[in-house]
C-alpha cells in the first residue's frame, strides 16, 4: 500500500471538499434551470415588490429551521462526546450538503456520524433514528 504524506493528505481533502461543494451547486444549477426552468437572473427579475417581505419571512423560517438543527445535532451528540455550536454548526451544514444527493435526504445520518469516532457511531446512528 503506498503511504501518503500529511501534506498530500491535506491536499487530497480540500479537493475532495472543492468537487463536493462544486458538484453540488451544479446539480442545483441544473435542477433549476433545466427542462424549461428559468435563469436565476429572470428568477430575480420576476420577483415583485410585494414578494420581498414574503420572501424575508422565507429566509426567516429557513434560517431558524438550520439552528434548530444545529441545536437539536449539538444537543443530541453532547450525549456521547462534546460538541461545541461551532463545531456543530459545521457538522450539520456538512452532513445538509450530503444530503442533497442522496435519496431522502438519508445520507445527512451518516454524514453526522462520520465527524465522531469510530467506536461512537453506532450509538449515534442509534440516537439519531
Amino acid at each position: 500500500m503506498i503511504a501518503l504524506t500529511y501534506k498530500s493528505k491535506q491536499y487530497g481533502l480540500l479537493a475532495l471538499k472543492v468537487l463536493i461543494l462544486t458538484l453540488t451547486f451544479g446539480y442545483i444549477y441544473v435542477k433549476i434551470t433545466g427542462e424549461g426552468g428559468i435563469t436565476p437572473g429572470q428568477y430575480l427579475e420576476s420577483i415583485r415588490f410585494q414578494d420581498w417581505p414574503f420572501l424575508g419571512i422565507f429566509l426567516s423560517l429557513a434560517a431558524l429551521n438550520w439552528l434548530l438543527e444545529i441545536c437539536k445535532w449539538r444537543s443530541l451528540a453532547s450525549v456521547v462526546q462534546p460538541v461545541s455550536f461551532r463545531e456543530a454548526v459545521r457538522q450539520s451544514l456538512a452532513s445538509l450538503t450530503v444530503s442533497l444527493a442522496t435519496p431522502g435526504r438519508i445520507g445527512e445520518y451518516g454524514a453526522k456520524a462520520v465527524f465522531l469516532p469510530s467506536n461512537l457511531r453506532k450509538k449515534v446512528l442509534l440516537l439519531i433514528l
